[in-house]
């Protein structure tokens, strides 16, 4: 596999601008919604300026192309970031289809959320590679800033409000990573905390603690 250095930058940037560009968006519609300007009145510039909503139009408006460039422009980037390493682009290009048109709008706010979860989890993932392949990453027996909390899939699912068997779904389907200790032989397998915890965060349904709520190292 190619060094997937650039991968968790670009993911960043590309969140953030869509983020940001769906926000826009609404704030758009919510403009049109509330004052119903005729086109009439938004393409005469003279009237345009001396209304305060269609003041603020124009300005939102325009935020929202630039914003959509931007991210037109690092999807693209990233597409070939993700090919390039033999990552699944699908989910990006789809979203990159739905933003070129404002008609596509509806679209790319009810897929961005799964494409973003799918994103963050390839950031992860890449960033882990880069600290592997550089020879910065510590093994399991001594996890970053140690000593760190083993965790079980049974002590995790309540905090993630998911049950074990679903969380046991996420591991086979690379969702979650690997364990750091594997069980057997009537031993749960274990997981340190701070490398589980960012892929946690991407599939819980409440918020996850920085730190694991035990006072005593598994």
């Amino acid at each position: 596999m190619a060094d997937s250095g650039p991968i968790p930058g670009l993911v960043a940037d590309f969140v953030r601008q869509v983020d940001e560009y769906l926000s826009l968006s609404i704030r758009v519609s919510a403009i049109l919604r509330e004052h119903r300007p005729t086109l009439q009145e938004l393409r005469d510039k003279q009237a345009a300026q001396s209304n305060p909503a269609l003041v603020e139009f124009a300005g939102v408006e325009l935020d929202k192309r630039r914003t959509r460039r931007e991210l037109l422009q690092t999807g693209r980037r990233l597409c070939l970031e993700l090919e390039r390493n033999g990552r699944d682009s699908r989910g990006v290009l789809m979203l990159l289809h739905h933003c070129e048109a404002d008609s596509g709008f509806a679209n790319a706010a009810e897929h961005w959320p799964e494409v973003k979860i799918e994103l963050q989890q390839i950031a992860i993932m890449a960033e882990a590679n880069v600290l592997r392949s550089s020879g910065t990453e510590q093994s399991d027996s001594q996890p970053p800033n140690a000593p760190d909390c083993l965790v079980t899939l049974d002590q995790v699912a309540p905090l993630v409000g998911l049950s074990k068997r679903s969380l046991e779904r996420h591991v086979r389907t690379g969702k979650l990573p690997e364990p750091s200790v594997h069980g057997g032989g009537g031993k749960a397998h274990k997981w340190y905390w701070k490398q589980i915890r960012p892929f946690l965060c991407a599939i819980a349904t409440r918020e996850i603690p920085e730190a694991f709520p035990g006072s005593r190292i598994i």
